[in-house]
């Protein structure tokens, strides 16, 4: 296979992985450990690199350093 070949067969690879959702499952032992917040933070460096993001339902519980990080994200409202 030349060069050439390589190169259109590896870009049609990152455009088909583009193409499909990621599912990331945030697990902790307790409450408070950061789930949401670390959460929170990857959603904002996806948002950094253009990525679409968007917050489905988040509980701060009153906590200001995570009401931070949701400014600048786009939320769904509750229904």
């Amino acid at each position: 296979m030349n060069s050439v070949e390589n190169k259109a067969d590896t870009f049609l690879r990152m455009i088909r992985r583009a193409q499909r959702g990621h599912l990331k499952v945030y697990l902790g032992y307790a409450a408070g450990v950061g789930k949401t917040y670390q959460m929170l933070l990857e959603g904002r460096r996806l948002k950094e690199e253009g990525i679409d993001v968007v917050v489905g339902l988040v509980e701060t519980h009153g906590r200001i350093e995570t009401e931070r990080l949701l400014k600048g994200l786009e939320a769904r409202q509750p229904q």
